[in-house]
Formats: C-alpha cells, structure tokens, sequence
C-alpha cells in the first residue's frame, strides 16, 4: 500500500470515527416525550390502512425506564396506546 492509500484510509477512518460520535451524542440526548395525540393519530393512520396485520411493537417507557415489546394487530396496538396513555404509562404491554 503506498502513501496515499494509507492516507486515504486513514482519512475514511477519522470520518467514521466522527460520524460514530456524532451518534453516540446523539443517542445520549434525551428526547422530549411525543404528545399523546399525535401519537394516537399516526397509528389510527395506519391502523385504517393496514388493520389485521400483525406487527412487532417496541417502544421505551420513561417510567419504567425500560423497552416494552410485543405482538399485536394494529387495531390491538391502538387500543393499547389509548389505554396505556389513560392509565399514565403504569401499565406494561402484554400481548399473547
């Protein structure tokens, strides 16, 4: 490998250094809470295109400070967010 090889490669390595950090900040940034309506518009939005589907859900509960997954029809997902949001995020999801 000649000079400017290795200088190019090192060159591409300082960037994704510097784009790993600029993730790494990122994802140590706390994030402001999504409102409760807008959340409940987005999967009514998609639970009127694609009710029936069954999907992965994961989100992370600040409460609890931990992520909640699991499984359930769109329709099942927006009832859950409806009564999750009720109840003020006390309880956790459960889908069999």
């Amino acid at each position: 490998m000649g000079m400017k090889e290795l200088a190019g490669s090192i060159q591409a390595f300082d960037r994704e250094i510097e784009r790993l950090r600029q993730l790494e900040s990122e994802l140590s940034t706390p994030r402001k809470p999504v409102p409760k309506k807008k959340i409940q518009e987005e999967i009514e939005r998609w639970n009127c295109k694609n009710d029936g589907f069954v999907t992965n859900i994961s989100f992370y509960d600040n409460n609890s400070q931990e992520f909640l997954r699991g499984n359930a029809t769109l329709r099942e997902q927006y009832e859950k967010w409806v009564t999750h949001f009720e109840e003020g995020f006390s309880e956790k999801w459960n889908f069999s």
